[in-house]
């Protein structure tokens, strides 16, 4: 928990090596996904943070796919498992986290973000896209339909 938290990739990186060489990534890839679970649901389960919950997300998932490229050499299993921890937590509170997003693109689009360039406004889109595609159910597919739409 201490590396995750700490984003220490050489120690992490250091551990992947050496769980490898004796077989038991398994073990490895299980404390990582039961950290994304644990720390997700932490980031979702207080309504007063809502109105931060899209950014604490994006900073969350960019943190473990630096940590994932970086520290678990992009290993195939580890990005398997992060995508069904990421479906398990913010799934927990039914359609709350796909409102957030939708509000987050809303503002964003409507010119809250007035100083970012246009590459880093489609680059935060891109990534609260795939933050979206972990969702569930039917708000899902309605925001898509309209986010594509909007982007053309």
């Amino acid at each position: 928990m201490d590396l995750m938290n700490d984003t220490r990739i050489e120690d992490l990186s250091r551990l992947y090596r050496l769980f490898s060489r004796v077989s038991c990534l398994d073990l490895l890839k299980a404390a990582f996904s039961n950290y994304v679970k644990v720390v997700g649901l932490s980031l979702l389960s207080d309504p007063s943070r809502d109105s931060i919950m899209v950014q604490d997300l994006l900073d969350f998932k960019a943190r473990l796919d630096k940590i994932l490229k970086e520290a678990f050499s992009k290993n195939e299993a580890f990005a398997n498992s992060l995508k069904e921890a990421f479906e398990h937590f913010i799934n927990q509170r039914q359609n709350k986290p796909a409102e957030c997003i939708a509000k987050f693109v809303d503002g964003l689009l409507r010119g809250s973000q007035k100083s970012a360039s246009s590459l880093e406004i489609e680059s935060i889109l891109d990534a609260c896209l795939v933050l979206f595609r972990y969702i569930q159910g039917i708000v899902y597919i309605f925001f898509c339909s309209h986010f594509i739409l909007f982007k053309i």
